[in-house]
């Protein structure tokens, strides 16, 4: 049928080789769903409208249409955001009252030279850190044991000794089971001051201090190699370092 110009419809159901006859019959009987108008009208179907049709009926079909309802919702949406903006707007006046209209002018320019200067200090720390992680990357297979290092979270330790390969393995293993790409870069076992174990890279390091490096002992070697835990006492850190925390060295004395 024709709206608004047929008062009796017909409907052809054609029957699918999904659907048998009682079914087709149960849709028939069926009462109808109601119906929500969604159609969208444009500019050209506007004034084809309005050539056959009351200016008064145009309104009413336009009002229910789809882009009509996203005019009004997206109304309603800016004028939310208007009324916020004035508040703030209304309540900075009223700070800015109580100031001369002579300092306003030399305060936003030290605000503007401030805020720029910040963006270049937050550069140049980008640069350092970038340097700073190049750096550590070159040195970390090239310093020798005792080297202090500074971890990423802010811990000192200092370089141990090469992980062993069966540790490396199992971190391969492990990293690969989760989902997550094994350790790529070099790895440091490095000991920290509360006598744990890290197995890290280049990434987790904030920095190296091969200057200061002193060397170990034959004797605090062997006791750092027979304190590393065994692999069942590794667990993966969120950064993707491993930790364990080893036996007590030379009595519990830290690192």
């Amino acid at each position: 049928g024709r709206r608004g110009q047929d008062d009796l419809g017909h409907v052809i159901l054609c029957r699918s080789a999904f659907e048998a006859a009682p079914e087709a019959a149960a849709l028939l009987r069926r009462p109808p769903d109601p119906i929500a108008s969604h159609f969208y009208v444009s500019y050209g179907s506007a004034l084809k409208m309005r050539r056959a049709r009351p200016l008064i009926e145009c309104e009413r079909l336009l009002k229910k249409s789809f882009g009509s309802f996203t005019a009004r919702s997206s109304a309603a949406s800016a004028a939310s955001k208007l009324d916020f903006i004035s508040a703030e707007r209304r309540q900075l006046s009223s700070l800015l009252s109580s100031y001369p209209p002579d300092l306003l002018a030399p305060y936003a320019k030290l605000r503007a030279r401030r805020t720029a200067e910040q963006r270049s200090l937050d550069y140049l720390k980008a640069q350092e850190a970038a340097a700073e992680a190049e750096l550590v990357s070159a040195l970390l297979c090239f310093v020798p044991r005792g080297t202090p290092a500074l971890t990423v979270d802010g811990l000192a330790a200092i370089v141990a000794d090469d992980p062993p390969l069966k540790l490396l393995r199992h971190m391969r293993h492990a990293d690969t089971g989760r989902g997550q790409k094994g350790a790529q870069s070099e790895r440091m076992l490095l000991l920290l001051a509360d006598g744990t174990f890290r197995c890290a890279g280049a990434e987790h390091l904030a920095a190296l201090f091969p200057e200061a490096a002193v060397p170990l002992p034959k004797e605090a070697q062997v006791l750092i190699g027979a304190s590393v835990p065994e692999l069942d006492a590794w667990r993966p850190r969120a950064d993707g370092a491993w930790e364990a925390r080893g036996e007590d060295i030379g009595g519990g004395g830290t690192p």
